[in-house]
């Protein structure tokens, strides 16, 4: 059975438009992927509480996180910063 001319036409349109949407897909995985976090955790792990007091004492910033009473609440004394080597145990500073 032979296929008619439209069918062909709208097949090509069909292909055009799946390969234009995979091109796209492509180019904007790669383009997040330039953008890709280092710390999946969303806070930074320092490695040591050496490092945590000399950042305070040259007053520079520090990562840390707060951590939810409820779903509404943190605990807004604490902060909480996080030292250790990559692997091991955290400790946790806070204040």
């Amino acid at each position: 059975m032979r296929k008619t001319t439209p069918y062909f036409v709208r097949k090509m349109i069909i292909l055009q438009k799946l390969t234009t949407m995979d091109w796209l897909g492509q180019r904007l995985r790669n383009e997040n992927e330039k953008y890709k976090k280092e710390y999946p955790r969303m806070y930074f792990r320092y490695e040591s509480l050496l490092e945590i007091k000399e950042k305070l004492k040259n007053s520079e910033v520090l990562s840390g996180l707060t951590i939810l009473k409820n779903d509404t609440e943190t605990l807004e004394d604490h902060f909480w910063i996080v030292f250790g080597k990559k692997g091991s145990t955290v400790s946790i500073v806070w204040g």
